[in-house]
């Protein structure tokens, strides 16, 4: 996901930055650009993992101690 966000970021920039002459910034403007993109989602990612663990355990415990039987019966 990373390498084609950080290409089209590239291609992007690349001509934007052609017009100007400051070519030499693309690796930064990109570096800097993946860097506040990619953390949001990354924290995102692993709030969502973390969330879904937790359900995951309280339904195994509500299995072992037979809590979900009782809530079908």
């Amino acid at each position: 996901m990373a390498v084609f966000t950080g290409g089209v970021l590239a291609l992007q920039s690349y001509f934007g930055l052609q017009r100007f002459g400051a070519e030499v910034f693309t690796g930064s403007l990109v570096g800097v650009s993946l860097t506040k993109e990619l953390i949001p989602v990354l924290t995102g990612l692993m709030l969502a993992g973390r969330v879904s663990a937790s359900y995951s355990a309280e339904i195994g415990t509500m299995v072992v101690t037979e809590q979900v039987d009782a809530l079908f019966t």
